[in-house]
């Protein structure tokens, strides 16, 4: 930790979801309650790494996870207020702090970031290829929701896709998009571009939403009919009570507020209007014995567990 702990800080202020974030119902019950300065959320929050540590202004605030009791969706019920998801994406976040942390895991390595480059190529590869009979001879419009720091953004736009993203992190805002545009937000975008897309992609980014529905179903309306969208989250399958760092990092209350199963995250995209698609197959290596190993894969697909990445079309 890179500051020094206030203990006169200001308490966070939270509000509550009294509704489930899928289908709406208000029959929730609670599956672990507890306050962030309790283990496991204690270690996280004072040995992460912060510009501002977020510990004294959580320390005595209390989280509840839920289930809806209708469709089974797990999520927070407490949410921080927008002032303090402000405070949070200003302060605690910082442009250093996000350096240092990437640093500390390793994302920086080469090998990552190679590993990490081809698997969004494969990823433009199959969107092209099935986008083909929607746009025609068009270029494909993408918009990647929460794009990070832009490298997809970037990326898509080298293979000549209409490219574009949106971070609420302004630090981000600001070093990625280099090439292609990086906005703030969805009404940005309709008032700035306001041209339907072909592809919407959000890769790491509905365990964070407040109202992930809410976002689905606007992300619906720009959607081309027959077009696609993308969602990758971490899996929560099984999660029923916070006791450990791996519970964390799948829904900590803080950052991660909503946890998806394979089978919960079809449910909400269907009730955004989407259904979920066979991807396509590409290979980005110059290894046969890859491509041998994924078409082995992809054949045993329909024997193994259903993931939490998901591409999905519009009706």
């Amino acid at each position: 930790m890179s500051c020094n702990l206030d203990r006169d800080a200001d308490q966070a202020e939270f509000y509550e979801r009294k509704r489930c974030i899928s289908c709406q119902s208000e029959d929730l019950h609670t599956l672990d309650r507890g306050t962030f300065g309790d283990e496991p959320h204690r270690s996280l929050l004072l040995n992460g790494i912060w510009g501002e540590s977020p510990f004294p202004h959580l320390e005595g605030c209390t989280w509840e996870l839920v289930e809806c009791k209708k469709c089974g969706q797990v999520f927070h019920k407490r949410v921080m207020t927008n002032e303090w998801e402000d405070r949070r994406f200003s302060h605690w976040m910082t442009r250093e702090a996000i350096d240092r942390f990437e640093i500390d895991r390793g994302a920086r390595e080469p090998n990552v970031i190679f590993d990490r480059a081809r698997g969004e190529v494969d990823m433009i590869l199959c969107l092209e290829r099935m986008t083909r009979a929607t746009r025609g001879r068009a270029a494909l419009r993408l918009l990647d929701f929460g794009c990070g720091w832009g490298r997809f953004v970037a990326l898509s736009a080298l293979f000549g896709f209409e490219a574009y993203g949106i971070d609420r992190h302004e630090a981000r805002r600001g070093a990625g998009g280099s090439i292609g545009s990086v906005l703030a937000d969805l009404q940005e975008y309709r008032d700035n571009i306001s041209r339907p897309l072909h592809v919407a992609t959000m890769f790491q980014v509905l365990e964070h939403l407040h109202d992930p529905m809410h976002v689905l179903r606007a992300l619906h309306d720009l959607i081309v009919p027959n077009g696609l969208l993308v969602l990758e989250v971490p899996n929560g399958s099984g999660l029923r009570q916070l006791q450990s760092a791996r519970d964390l990092e799948v829904c900590d209350g803080i950052d991660h507020i909503n946890a998806f199963s394979p089978t919960s995250l079809v449910g909400i995209a269907r009730r955004a209007g989407f259904v979920p698609v066979q991807r396509v197959t590409a290979h980005v290596t110059a290894d046969f014995l890859r491509v041998v190993k994924r078409e082995a894969r992809r054949l045993l697909a329909r024997f193994r567990k259903r993931t939490t990445n998901v591409i999905f079309t519009r009706v």
